[in-house]
């Protein structure tokens, strides 16, 4: 079964540590993460051209540990995956697994788009 794109749980969780109503901790941190996103899907699109897969675990592992905290567990699984091929080194399955990193990143940055647009709604 897929997951969904984001863990709904997960960003609950974030709004809870502000006590007024949440959508302000939100409201910062998923900007941050929108920003940072395609900045690391070009980093490893880029580590992959050069073949430098000790760069691109790097690059996959700092988008994982970000994507996790957002709660894009699917992404974050990719990511993983990633992260674990090129440290075996593994450029060819790398390649494969490169046009499933974009959809997602695409999906997660829409839906994260979507719930910005909600948070302005609501105050």
């Amino acid at each position: 079964m897929k997951k969904p794109v984001l863990d709904l749980d997960k960003l609950n969780q974030l709004r809870r540590l502000d006590s007024a109503n949440g959508v302000v901790v939100l409201q910062k941190l998923i900007p941050v993460y929108l920003k940072s996103l395609p900045k690391y899907l070009s980093q490893i699109e880029h580590t992959f051209e050069s073949s430098d897969s000790v760069q691109l675990a790097r690059a996959a592992h700092t988008l994982k540990s970000s994507t996790v905290m957002i709660g894009a567990d699917a992404l974050a699984d990719l990511c993983h995956q990633l992260e674990s091929l090129a440290n075996d080194n593994q450029m060819d399955a790398v390649a494969q697994q490169l046009d499933s990193l974009r959809h997602e990143c695409a999906q997660v940055i829409a839906e994260l788009e979507k719930l910005l647009e909600e948070y302005r709604h609501q105050q």
